[in-house]
């Protein structure tokens, strides 16, 4: 025979489990067609143990002052280690110097060594040694140094949206891409230094300021970075 208070138990539990069940059906129904967008943030970086660090869901964007070279060989052959190294989402070098075109850089990588008669071939093994998409602006203000540099990685190419808005003075640039997190505005900015004593210092960060409050005023994720 079945014990009364066994049943009765039983009974309790399963009315208390039922609606939990049906709510959980019932949000894989509605969720099962939404379109969402894949998880492609695989990069990693070291810690300051040396191990190498994996992150399943991040952006990760280095940055680095190269103190007005970036188109000297050396640096940009450490630039180019670097990347191939770490694998960033984004690397933004500021201090660049007036000449750091992307196709000014984009030459400096290439290899002395035989390249394939194949065009297509060519540049088919040239991005994947160097795949990133590379934007850059300067300022032409007299007697500051500026220049900067986005390297953006070419898993996030088919995904930028519009074209890059670069700064009328040339001290900052932004691309907008799609990342799991959404709509995501990445800003590289090198700017005037003292803004407290400097008006054009004061102005440079005014406007920045301003584009980025337009930013976050559309609900997008702003990843600034660069020298500040």
């Amino acid at each position: 025979a079945v014990d009364p208070l066994l049943a009765a138990s039983a009974s309790i539990i399963a009315g208390q489990l039922a609606p939990s069940l049906l709510a959980s059906a019932w949000v894989k129904l509605i969720t099962s067609t939404e379109v969402a967008e894949d998880n492609i943030a695989t990069s990693s970086h070291h810690s300051t143990a040396g191990r190498l660090v994996n992150h399943s869901n991040k952006f990760v964007i280095q940055t680095q002052n190269v103190c007005g070279g970036i188109t000297n060989p050396h640096t940009f052959s450490a630039i180019q280690q670097r990347l191939e190294l770490d694998q960033p989402d984004a690397y933004i070098a500021t201090e660049a110097g007036q000449d750091c075109s992307p196709e000014k850089l984009m030459f400096l990588h290439r290899k002395m060594s035989p390249t394939p008669d194949n065009e297509e071939k060519y540049i088919t093994n040239f991005q994947s040694e160097l795949p990133y998409t590379i934007f850059s602006c300067a300022t032409p203000a007299t007697g500051e140094r500026g220049g900067v540099v986005l390297f953006l990685h070419n898993k996030y190419k088919s995904r930028i949206i519009g074209k890059p808005t670069y700064d009328v003075k040339g001290r900052w640039l932004s691309v907008d891409v799609r990342t799991p997190k959404g709509r995501t505005t990445i800003i590289a900015a090198y700017l005037p230094p003292n803004p407290q004593d400097n008006s054009a210092a004061k102005e440079a960060w005014a406007n920045l300021q301003d584009y980025v409050i337009s930013r976050h005023i559309k609900k997008r994720t702003v990843y600034l970075g660069g020298d500040l």
